[in-house]
């Protein structure tokens, strides 16, 4: 920050009462193609999106994949397919909800 001429040190210094204001203008570029998708040049704010985080573990049980029936499978992928799919319509009927899965992981383990 000083390389540009900042003061980090002064930066109370900076600090405004909330009398100080009458208004408040913050410009963003766009992060999404809302926008560009209703060819608008400009949009105004009317809300924000939180965000939840969560971990979410699905356990099965492994087998070889020749010798083990498919009725007797219980693998934790097919599983993890289906609720990131589930989670997925859900997101789109619940609009404006966004659902975005970041990592998922396998692990084999025996006696899992």
């Amino acid at each position: 920050m000083s390389k540009y001429g900042a003061k980090p040190d002064r930066i109370l210094e900076a600090r405004r009462k909330q009398s100080d204001f009458h208004s408040f203008l913050e410009l963003h570029i766009e992060q999404g193609q809302v926008l560009e998708d209703l060819s608008k040049p400009v949009g105004i704010v009317s809300g924000m999106s939180g965000t939840y985080r969560m971990n979410i573990s699905i356990h099965g049980r492994s087998g070889h994949a020749g010798a083990t029936p498919m009725r007797s499978r219980q693998d934790p992928m097919i599983v993890a397919g289906m609720t990131i799919k589930e989670m997925e319509h859900f997101a789109k009927q619940a609009s404006p909800l966004t659902a975005k899965y970041y990592r998922l992981y396998q692990s084999l383990s025996r006696g899992c």
